[in-house]
């Protein structure tokens, strides 16, 4: 496997996926947080993340399995990067208040 580039291209894309991937995760926990949403806010936060690839699975899987490989590795790492950038965006705007304080009263700082 080491004389072979495509492997070499693709373990270089899945460790850049992986470590974006990490640090999306630990900037929507200090997000969250620093919008005053606390551990509640958090778990809620993961867990809608949680839950939304729990119902995607069983479709997902079935269009993957229909397509070629390469194709829908592309295709979806494409598509999760546009959502951590839309994610990211959101996050740090003051309206519309991030989901996270959407039940309380109070209005957003």
């Amino acid at each position: 496997m080491r004389g072979n580039p495509r492997f070499a291209r693709y373990l270089a894309a899945n460790q850049i996926n992986s470590t974006g991937t990490a640090m999306a995760t630990g900037a929507v926990a200090f997000a969250v947080l620093q919008s005053g949403g606390g551990a509640a806010g958090i778990a809620m936060t993961f867990m809608g993340q949680m839950l939304a690839g729990i119902v995607m699975l069983p479709f997902s899987g079935t269009v993957a399995d229909r397509l070629p490989r390469v194709r829908v590795i592309v295709v979806v790492q494409i598509v999760v990067g546009l959502l951590v950038a839309a994610e990211a965006a959101w996050g740090s705007c003051r309206w519309p208040c991030p989901a996270w304080r959407w039940p309380r009263a109070r209005p957003c700082r």
